[in-house]
């Protein structure tokens, strides 16, 4: 979903010192496409590239400090044992008796500069798949709704799905690999792939919350080597076409800690088995923030900036 990013940094509280972001990895080619996709009985199938990123080199630290009572607050690498090799740290950290160790991440905005809603839409219309004056006009009513907090998510839904809907999967997906090719891999920084590794080399599952919807980031998710994704499902007709509905709840705004909720009791989790770890831009991710063990306010729009520095959260300015 599109949201705001707060350009001016020069307004923030003095109590808030940004960490210097992690020096360099090397973000995925500009024209490589890790995603092989095929189509068995209608439904799509991909193939997900391994779980691969490095940690910050030398240690470095990608995290935000704050001071709360005058005691200095700092994200260190959580106290994890890792996992074994090809195995998940969701199962190790839990046999040793300790609480599962959980990253989560929103996606636009936060791991990535770019809205891929938006540039998804945008890549459309560049297709032809959409007539540029309308398709504008209604995708600036649908962010007015979502920055006033009362967009409808199912008629927004219907409306983003509309192009993929007419044009079915096959050239679908091979637009979307395009669109992996030119607009996404260029905006993936190095930055956002160590912070990534970085909890992967602590031994952290990684999780990516977001209220995009599936279609548009699991290829997103794979380029960070995260396979659990949490996103908007679509639903499916008999013959695996998509409807424009949505399946299940969406994982927009209070949707995100129930299916957070759900993603853990599948696993005989609850929140008082995990310590979690939350990035994200927005203030629609409120109620996620509030619930999870370490809220991070990750390039937040100034709503969220202010919001962190009152209750003593950690910002993270990470692009």
């Amino acid at each position: 979903m599109t949201v705001e990013v707060n350009a001016d940094k020069a307004g923030k509280e003095q109590d808030v010192r940004r960490a210097r972001p992690p020096q360099a990895s090397t973000a995925p080619p500009g024209g490589s496409e890790p995603h092989a996709v095929s189509e068995r009985g209608g439904e799509v199938h991909r193939a997900r590239p391994p779980q691969a990123s490095t940690a910050p080199p030398g240690g470095s630290e990608p995290h935000a400090v704050s001071e709360r009572g005058g005691e200095v607050h700092r994200a260190g690498p959580p106290q994890a044992s890792t996992a074994p090799p090809g195995g998940s740290a969701l199962h190790e950290v839990k046999s040793v008796g300790a609480r599962v160790k959980l990253a989560l991440f929103d996606l636009d905005h936060t791991l990535i500069p770019i809205d891929s809603d938006y540039e998804w839409g945008e890549f459309t219309i560049a297709l032809g798949w959409c007539d540029a004056t309308e398709f504008k006009r209604r995708n600036a009513e649908f962010f007015e709704q979502y920055r006033a907090g009362t967009l409808d998510i199912h008629d927004y839904v219907r409306f983003a799905t509309q192009a993929i809907r007419k044009q079915g999967a096959i050239n679908s997906i091979a637009a979307h690999a395009r669109f992996m090719s030119e607009i996404v891999h260029k905006a993936i920084k190095s930055q956002a792939l160590e912070l990534v590794g970085w909890h992967r080399a602590a031994g952290d599952e990684l999780v990516i919350v977001t209220a995009t919807n599936e279609f548009v980031t699991r290829p997103i998710a794979d380029a960070f080597g995260v396979s659990e994704l949490i996103a908007v499902e679509l639903e499916r007709d008999a013959r695996g076409q998509l409807t424009g509905e949505i399946r299940g709840t969406p994982s927009a705004r209070e949707g995100k800690v129930t299916r957070m909720e759900q993603w853990l009791t599948a696993r005989n989790l609850g929140w008082d088995d995990v310590h979690t770890t939350f990035y994200t831009d927005s203030m629609n991710d409120l109620a996620l923030l509030e619930k999870v063990t370490d809220p991070v306010a990750t390039n937040p729009d100034p709503r969220l900036r202010a919001l962190a520095t009152e209750r003593g959260w950690r910002i993270l300015d990470l692009f």
